[in-house]
Order: structure tokens, then sequence, then C-alpha cells
């Protein structure tokens, strides 16, 4: 057993090199009004507290803002 564990956490050590899904935040792809980003398309993320750049969504009839991929 001991053994089995020492493996998972040489693995949470070190994480892999190349980006997955795991690496992007959850909040990614969300959608906020438009009151909740700043003049400049950007918003402090609601998960990970980091500032996040915005697109518009035009999909949607009222003016949203969906928060662009970023790393967690």
């Amino acid at each position: 057993m001991g053994d089995l564990l020492r493996g998972v956490r040489e693995r949470v050590r070190h994480p892999r090199s190349r980006p997955d899904e795991s690496d992007i935040c959850r909040a990614s792809g969300w959608r906020l009004r438009l009151g909740c980003t700043d003049v400049d398309g950007g918003t402090v993320c609601p998960l990970c507290s980091q500032t996040v750049p915005t697109r518009p969504d035009l999909a949607v009839r009222h003016p949203v803002q969906v928060i662009q991929d970023h790393c967690a």
C-alpha cells in the first residue's frame, strides 16, 4: 500500500508538461452580465480569482460576456 501511495504522490508533484483539460479553469465559458466586466473586456474569475479576458456572446439577445479559456 505504501508503494502505491508513493507513486500517486510523485505523479502529483510532477505534472505532465503538456497542458490538458485539468489545467483549464472550470469557469471558462461561463456567461456574465456586461456589468460584471471592466471597460477593457476583462473580469475577475469567480472560481480562481484571476483577472481574465472575456468576449461578447452574440448568440444571446442580452449583452453578455463569456469568460475565455485560462489556466487554473
